[in-house]
């Protein structure tokens, strides 16, 4: 009876141990790399931005053929967008992106889907942990998925903006822009 009550201690005093919120870390190291398309194969340097685990925006200047290795969240989305750099200033719009933990290159297919990303938390009032559950929580799988199968298409990325933000966003939504 002693032996028992002594086991069942111990493993009530391991699990409260081991279950205690500064033991496990909410964050992960990850690498990613680039997908330079050829028009921009000249360009040697890309400025990386992105919001960091605490939500802060981030920006890294990574060379052209070169990963790179940021801590992001652990089971939560986060977009890069990548755009060509001469002299420290940016060129021109996003080019090559990704939302993480669904892809680990960013390619000018996933540009998409961390536009609609970056612009649904810059638009954001404060930035509460609502907002950011809600991004978690969409299919920007699915999304970038739609994307790489028309890769040459210009989508109305307001129209998609507006439409996830709502929660209303379909496959239908994802239309070309009309010129």
């Amino acid at each position: 009876m002693k032996r028992n009550i002594f086991f069942i201690s111990l493993v009530f005093v391991f699990v409260m141990v081991f279950s205690a919120c500064s033991f496990y870390e909410n964050k992960e190291q990850t690498v990613l790399s680039l997908k330079v398309p050829e028009e921009f194969s000249d360009e040697e340097y890309w400025i990386v931005e992105y919001f960091d685990r605490n939500r802060r925006f981030c920006t890294v200047k990574v060379c052209r053929n070169d990963s790179f290795s940021v801590a992001v969240a652990r089971n939560a989305a986060c977009a890069f967008s990548a755009r060509p750099s001469e002299g420290g200033k940016v060129k021109t719009e996003c080019v090559l992106g990704t939302v993480y933990p669904y892809g680990s290159v960013l390619t000018r297919e996933g540009c998409l889907a961390s536009c609609v990303y970056n612009a649904l938390v810059r638009a954001g009032k404060n930035n509460t942990e609502e907002l950011f559950d809600f991004l978690d929580r969409f299919n920007w799988k699915k999304l970038m998925e739609e994307c790489a199968r028309h890769p040459d298409t210009v989508y109305d990325l307001d129209r998609i903006i507006k439409a996830v933000a709502a929660g209303t966003f379909k496959k239908g939504d994802l239309k070309p822009l009309e010129k």
